[in-house]
């Protein structure tokens, strides 16, 4: 291997950390506003929030590391989902429990327009190719789809935790809730990969 292409693949791991953890993200937000507000612990709610929040972060800091401050676009991208994370983590923090879930669905569809973005600027730099708006369709399926199905999983196991502490707090129809949403997007997921898998032939 070239110290050409070492240096490439470096850099193109480097700029897939920000996609994937805006994809954690999405999830989060997802999981967050598919969830019935007054069934779970605010605790869990703050919880996923902070993590989302941290998440973003570090894609920040992965964009300023790759690129440095000049990529406003994908720094504003990243930031967008992190606002509607803190105006989540506020109306948590005042418990109102409705405002923070219009937060969340927010903040998921910010950060899948963003990890869309983010995923097609990558895929633009290791193609060379101009992106149809089909394959912009495909993207956004598959960032909205993966987003909700890796976030989706970190936010039921720490529900599945949450619904071992709290005590008389919770039952378990939020933990339901929140498989039935990962059963769903699983399947979605697998029509997805076989219809795209499908299309270029």
């Amino acid at each position: 291997m070239s110290p050409n292409s070492e240096l490439e693949t470096s850099s193109y791991t480097v700029r897939m950390i920000p996609t994937m953890l805006l994809l954690l993200a999405a999830g989060i937000g997802l999981s967050q506003a598919v969830s019935d507000p007054s069934a779970v612990t605010l605790r869990w709610l703050r919880l996923g929030g902070l993590i989302a929040l941290t998440l973003l972060v570090v894609a920040v800091a992965a964009v300023v590391m790759s690129d440095g401050w000049g990529q406003t676009g994908a720094i504003a991208g990243i930031a967008s989902p992190a606002v509607a994370f803190l105006v989540q983590l506020m109306a948590v923090q005042l418990a109102h429990r409705s405002s923070q879930r219009i937060a969340a669905a927010m903040a998921f569809l910010l950060a899948v327009l963003a990890g869309t973005v983010s995923a097609a600027v990558i895929l633009t730099h290791r193609t060379e190719a101009d992106i149809q708006w089909t394959t912009w369709l495909a993207l956004l399926a598959t960032v909205a789809l993966s987003g909700g199905l890796v976030g989706g999983f970190l936010m039921t196991m720490l529900l599945g935790h949450a619904y071992l502490t709290a005590g008389n707090e919770m039952t378990q129809a939020p933990f339901r809730r929140l498989v039935i949403m990962l059963a769903v997007l699983l399947l979605m997921r697998l029509i997805a990969s076989l219809v795209l898998g499908v299309m270029p032939w």
